[in-house]
This record gives C-alpha cells, sequence and structure tokens, in this order.
C-alpha cells in the first residue's frame, strides 16, 4: 500500500470514528504519515484536516491546533501555509480554553512562514491569498488577548469558559511576538520549498498591511493596560501585558510611544501602586506594582537614544505610583553607566593618541624610552 492510500485510509477512518480516543489514535498516525514520511502530501490533504475545527471533542481541536503549526514548519508551501492559519483562524474563535491556547501558540509559526513568503514577493492569486489568510489569523488571534466575550466564540457553547488566564497569557504573547516581527528590518529565514521560493529578500518590504498590523497588534495590549477595569484584570494578565509593552519599547523605536504611553498612563492615575511595607495591599496588587514599577525602572536606567525624551516622564509616572526611590536610583544607574562612557571614550582616545606618537617615532627613527613606551612599541611591532 502506497503512503498516499494509507493517508486516506486513516483519514476516513479518523472521520468515522465517533470514540475521541479512537479518533486521536487515527489522527496521530496521520501526523505521522504527514510530517515524517510524506511532507509534500500536506498539500493535498491540508484542507480535508482543516474540517476538524468542527469537531464537538475539545481534544480533537486540540491536536488540530498543535498540527497546524506543525504542518506549516514541516511543509512551508503556499497551500499548506493558507489551509494552517484558515484552520487556527476558526479555532481562533473556539470556546474551550485549552483550543484557544494552543491556538494562540501556533500563530506565530504560521505568521512567520507567510511573511517570509510575502517578502519573496511571489506573484499570483495564491500568494495573495496566503498573506490574507496570515492577516486575518493575526486579527483573529490578538484577539484573545482581551479574552471572548462569554457564550460567543466558536460553534461549541458548552464547552469551558473563553478568555482564561492562559488563554489570554498566549494572545499577550502573540502581541508581542508579532509585532516584534513585523517591525524587523530582516525577513524571515525559512528552509525553501522547491518551485515556490524566489531568492530570499534581506529586508521586510515596506508595505502598510505590514506596519498596519504591527501597530493593531501593540493596540490589543494599549487596550488593556488603558482600560479603566486594568487595575481589577487577573494579576498574570495583567503583568504579561504589561511586559510585553515594555519589551516593545524597549526593543522597537518606532513602537515606542504607542507601547509606552500605557504604561505611563497606568502609572501616573495611581490605582497600581508599587509595593511597600504596612500599605496593605494583598499579594495580587503588590505584585502588579512591582512588576509596573520593574518595567518603567527598567526602561528609565537603559541608555537607548530613543528613550531619552520620555526620561523626564518616566520619572514622572514611578514617583506617582509611590516609587520615587526607584526612579533615583535608575537615573543614578544611568549616570553612571553615562561617565563610564566617557571614560572609556577618554581612554581609548589618549591610546590611540600615545599609539600614534610612537609609529611616528618609529617612522623617523628615534628609540621610544620608558616601560609604558616599550610596551606599545612591543604592540606596535606586533
Amino acid at each position: 500500500m502506497s503512503v498516499v492510500e494509507d493517508v486516506v485510509r486513516v483519514l476516513n477512518n479518523a472521520k468515522l470514528s465517533s470514540e475521541p480516543a479512537s479518533k486521536l489514535a487515527q489522527l496521530q498516525r496521520l501526523r505521522e504519515l504527514l510530517l515524517q514520511r510524506e511532507p509534500q502530501l500536506l498539500d493535498t490533504f491540508i484542507d480535508e484536516l482543516a474540517l476538524f475545527q468542527v469537531d464537538p471533542h475539545p481534544s480533537v481541536r486540540r491536536w488540530l491546533a498543535d498540527f497546524a503549526g506543525a504542518a506549516a514548519a514541516a511543509r512551508p508551501s503556499l497551500p499548506v501555509l493558507t489551509g494552517a492559519a484558515q484552520a487556527l483562524g476558526g479555532l481562533a474563535a473556539d470556546d474551550n480554553a485549552s483550543v484557544l491556547q494552543l491556538a494562540a501558540v501556533a500563530c506565530h509559526p504560521v505568521l512567520r512562514l507567510s511573511l517570509a513568503m510575502h517578502a519573496a514577493q511571489l506573484a499570483g492569486a495564491d500568494a495573495d491569498s496566503t498573506w490574507a489568510a496570515a492577516l486575518d489569523l493575526l486579527a483573529r488571534a490578538t484577539k484573545l488577548a482581551g479574552g471572548a466575550p462569554p457564550g460567543a466564540a466558536g460553534p461549541h457553547a458548552s464547552g469551558a469558559a473563553p478568555g482564561s488566564v492562559a488563554a489570554r497569557l498566549a494572545g499577550i504573547k502573540l502581541c508581542e511576538s508579532s509585532a516584534l516581527l513585523l517591525t524587523s528590518e530582516l525577513a524571515p529565514l525559512v528552509v525553501p520549498v522547491p518551485g515556490q521560493y524566489g531568492p530570499p529578500m534581506r529586508t521586510l518590504p515596506d508595505a502598510p498591511a505590514i506596519t498596519q498590523a504591527a501597530r493593531e497588534a501593540v493596540a490589543k495590549l494599549a487596550e488593556l493596560v488603558a482600560a479603566p477595569s486594568a487595575p481589577q484584570l487577573p494579576g498574570p494578565v495583567l503583568i504579561g501585558a504589561v511586559g510585553a509593552l515594555a519589551s516593545l519599547a524597549q526593543r522597537r523605536a518606532a513602537l515606542l510611544q504607542p507601547a509606552l504611553v500605557p504604561l505611563l498612563a497606568l502609572a501616573s492615575k495611581g490605582d497600581v501602586r508599587a509595593p511597600s511595607p504596612g500599605d496593605g495591599q494583598d499579594g495580587v496588587a503588590a505584585s502588579k506594582g512591582a512588576a509596573l514599577r520593574a518595567a518603567l525602572a527598567r526602561l528609565l536606567r537603559l541608555p537607548a537614544d530613543h528613550l531619552a525624551p520620555w526620561r523626564a516622564q518616566i520619572s514622572q509616572a514611578l514617583a506617582a505610583m509611590g516609587a520615587g526611590a526607584a526612579a533615583d536610583s535608575a537615573q543614578r544607574q544611568l549616570a553612571r553607566l553615562g561617565a563610564c562612557g566617557q571614560a572609556s571614550s577618554r581612554a581609548s582616545g589618549a591610546r590611540q593618541r600615545d599609539a600614534s606618537g610612537l609609529a611616528r617615532l618609529h617612522s623617523e627613527g628615534h628609540e621610544p624610552r620608558g616601560p609604558a613606551c616599550l610596551a606599545l612599541s612591543c604592540v606596535i611591532q606586533s
């Protein structure tokens, strides 16, 4: 029996099976056949497998979420990327929290590989469909950061409540990673699929859709932090959103303002306070305040040029949330770093001048005197 015939047989058995355990056993066999033995068959069967997104058993939908990301990595072709993006887009509207979490995790490899295909500037309707499916998937999946409205997601209304902490954290991480990916200078590198990839580009195309998608991902995080109910968010959700925004503000100058302004506003309101002995805060509130204080203090002490115009506002926000001491400490560390940098520059300049002088003496036939001169002379001669 050929591999294609084996795949057809196992796929039909999985469709006909009514027991989750039996169906998962068949699907695992399919995973082995398609990912390890004949990945090129994914081009043919990915759409059939995507139909399992409406299976009534959450375990089967979880399998599909994991399989979609693995299939895209094993066979990053236009049909597979389109099918994986469409399957994950459907699962991003599921009502089971574990399905949502796995779907959000699997979104990043699909988006990264679709962006690589888009950066290769492939022409044709298939390439356009793949990129459109990836952008639609990103728009659906990043909504998980805010939590889905109960009863409004997916065809399985009796499942676990959507928008759980784990699913929201996966959505927050996806917002951060996708914003970083879409604002990178270099295109992702992938293993080529014969006949579908042109020469890989070294830079991403300057396309409005890419910029807009990155800003929308940041906006999802900003909405969490800027909402009036932000102080009442579950601790891991608010801490994750604060950390993601701080990371974007640190690593991407183009996203500094949309990422930093919500953090400054949250700290300035005073609803999230830095913990201090005897302040009466419970453990969750203290953890939120500590995370916000640490994020802003880290940005304040970074010697990055794009942060310089914002340092006064960061200091004021830290003071407003009761973390003035952290602001003073960060500024002192920044000053010490600046002083060390200046001293290093002066020492480097002095060494260069000494080396130039010794080189001139050697060229004129003079013999340098003194231990320091002899040491530098040895370096020059070597």
